[in-house]
């Protein structure tokens, strides 16, 4: 690594920075830039110099959310003078946390942190990153995990922040504050201190402000116990994830859908279900539900963005807003000379009277009951759930398929069977066609 091959030049802070980004990271200095998240505070100064000590082509980034009027200028101005100094690119952006709070209901803390990880994920494919570093330090490992401790979280939130994950990398997460302050003011380096962080209104302040000192006071090297527990924690979770990636593999080759049937056979089923389900957005008594319903066909459970259906010992995922975007037909009404005759089951073919006069024609969803009189059986008629499981039809795809309907009757089954009403004969001129968008 540049700069590292000398250690002699490095001070004990950046020796320290350095051995922990080489044991549990793969940054590198020559594997190209990185976006260092720069608010103009302690840790982020601290980070971006050193790693711009480490050899590190840097792209500072600052987001400004215009949240404490005078303050908020004062911080953009120092960290782009920051940036300046130790020769990193500078990259602003300003943030209307309001108008964002009014669309999604979030809260100050939620809306500005998706707000700036959205930017900070853009920025790394503009530049071509190697990662976003942030300048988490030790006390907010430990605040971290008392904050997920008191609402109730599993290994992963009592773990603390990971040093690496999801293209994001923690280089001062082994550093105390105090080690951070002293090495900048060994380098006279300032820093600016947000204001907010000074007081209580917030969960994590009391925790930082009030609490945890208070502990540390009683319990003389208390954050230097808790933070070698995490690491040791985060081993734990690093192995977990190892355990959830084989459980994929084993129950879930196909990503939506999950062999219950299968995995109920394990005395960790609930656990299982729940780390494989959770990315869909199911929560604990969903997930312990689902585990105990291999046997219940047509069982259905619903997060935010997608169903889930039972089907003969499977559980089948599907996304929510399928339904909407394939019941959108095309039509076009062309001569019959002019046809191209594709049967891929993507179009159907009427004569052109079905759309003209006063038929009226919808596209929705099957429902029980519904019937169709499919081209070739004679007139007869049959059930479309008669038609799904003649078809292997999966009981979650069944939702996503539009029917055309006119005047009450279904007269496609979208992609599967078109009907005998409106049929082309001899004697059309003209042809309807319909297609799935």
């Amino acid at each position: 690594m540049k700069n590292m091959n000398n250690s002699l030049k490095l001070s004990p802070f950046e020796q320290k920075v350095a051995i922990s980004l080489s044991r549990h990271s793969g940054l590198r200095p020559d594997l190209g830039p990185v976006i260092v998240g720069l608010s103009g505070g302690a840790d982020s100064v601290a980070l971006l110099l050193v790693m711009t000590s480490l050899g590190y082509s840097c792209i500072a980034a600052h987001c400004n959310f215009q949240l404490r009027g005078s303050e908020s200028e004062r911080d953009m101005a120092h960290a782009r003078a920051v940036a300046e100094r130790l020769g990193a690119s500078f990259e602003c952006v300003r943030f209307d946390v309001g108008e964002r709070r009014l669309k999604t209901g979030e809260s100050v803390e939620m809306a500005c942190r998706e707000l700036r990880y959205g930017w900070f994920a853009t920025l790394i494919g503009k530049h071509g990153a190697q990662a976003l570093l942030t300048g988490h330090n030790r006390e907010d490992n430990v605040e971290t995990m008392f904050l997920n401790l008191n609402r109730g979280s599993g290994i992963r939130g009592v773990a603390g922040i990971a040093f690496e994950g999801d293209r994001r990398v923690s280089p001062l997460l082994y550093c105390s504050r105090g080690e951070i302050v002293a090495y900048l003011e060994e380098k006279g380096l300032s820093f600016v201190t947000d204001s907010t962080n000074l007081t209580n209104d917030y969960q994590r302040n009391r925790w930082r402000n009030v609490v945890l000192p208070k502990i540390e006071n009683e319990f003389e090297g208390f954050f230097n116990r808790v933070s070698r527990s995490l690491s040791f924690l985060d081993e734990d979770r690093m192995l977990l994830d190892a355990a959830i990636s084989h459980w994929r593999d084993v129950y879930m080759p196909d990503p939506t859908r999950l062999d219950l049937a299968e995995v109920s056979q394990s005395p960790l089923a609930g656990a299982i279900v729940f780390r494989l389900l959770r990315d869909f957005g199911f929560d604990r008594e969903q997930t312990d539900s689902i585990s105990k319903s291999a046997d219940k066909s047509g069982k259905r459970y619903f997060s935010e963005h997608f169903g889930l259906v039972i089907n003969r010992g499977v559980a089948e995922i599907y996304r929510l807003n399928n339904i909407i975007s394939l019941a959108e037909l095309e039509v076009d009404v062309i001569d019959v000379d002019d046809v191209d005759w594709i049967k891929d089951g993507s179009r159907a073919y009427f004569d052109a009277q079905v759309v003209e006069g006063d038929h009226r024609l919808e596209v929705r969803k099957w429902k029980p009951g519904d019937r169709i009189r499919p081209f070739g059986m004679g007139g007869r008629s049959k059930k479309v759930s008669d038609l799904f499981n003649d078809m292997k039809v999966s009981v979650s795809v069944k939702d996503s398929v539009p029917l055309l309907v006119c005047d009450g009757e279904v007269i496609w089954v979208a992609g599967l069977r078109a009907s005998e009403c409106f049929r082309v004969t001899s004697s059309t001129r003209r042809v309807a066609v319909f297609k799935i968008k």
